[in-house]
């Protein structure tokens, strides 16, 4: 089962794909006040794109996708210390989440990672929330809205399952694991 906060999470998000067009702000506020131009949608998929990976424009839509993301979310206030914490080299840590991505969309699987370690980052529900809120933000503003969809679809899969993997948040079973 999901957790009462990432829920909340998801029936805001999915509010944002509705529109035929999704809405993308003309500038992309960071929590620490910077502002910055915001990128343009992507382009709809090409004729004869079949999987998800090459509706999102293969390697480099994924790619762009990852990176608007992790420029948004590594600085969100709840998250902002993990990220600081474990992340020492975000070059390096964004190829590996581009690999991630790429597999998870139907394209090559060059990640050869597991996802163990989150289990160790002492995650809370909210922190999954926040990551999952930023995540369809992010989709909502950068992709089409079939696209949008499936990569948020893919996102609450894989939150579930970290948080199944997480002392501190529900197992797939319902059950709270929340330390006393």
């Amino acid at each position: 089962m999901i957790s009462a906060a990432l829920l909340a999470a998801n029936s805001r998000a999915v509010e944002y794909v509705v529109p035929s067009r999704p809405y993308m702000p003309g500038t992309i506020k960071h929590p620490h006040g910077h502002e910055f131009p915001a990128p343009p949608p992507n382009p709809p998929p090409s004729d004869g794109a079949v999987t998800l990976f090459e509706r999102l424009g293969g390697r480099d839509g994924v790619t762009r996708l990852v990176k608007w993301f992790y420029a948004r979310v590594r600085f969100e206030p709840d998250l902002e210390p993990i990220f600081n914490a474990h992340v020492p080299k975000w070059g390096e840590h964004l190829d590996l989440l581009i690999d991630f991505w790429c597999g998870q969309a139907g394209g090559p699987t060059l990640y050869r990672g597991g996802l163990g370690k989150h289990a160790r980052l002492d995650l809370s529900s909210e922190h999954y929330a926040t990551w999952l809120r930023v995540w369809e933000q992010n989709c909502v503003d950068l992709l089409q809205q079939r696209e949008a969809k499936e990569m948020i679809e893919l996102a609450k899969d894989l939150a579930v399952r970290l948080q199944g993997q997480s002392p501190r948040t529900r197992d797939p079973r319902g059950m709270d694991n929340e330390p006393a």
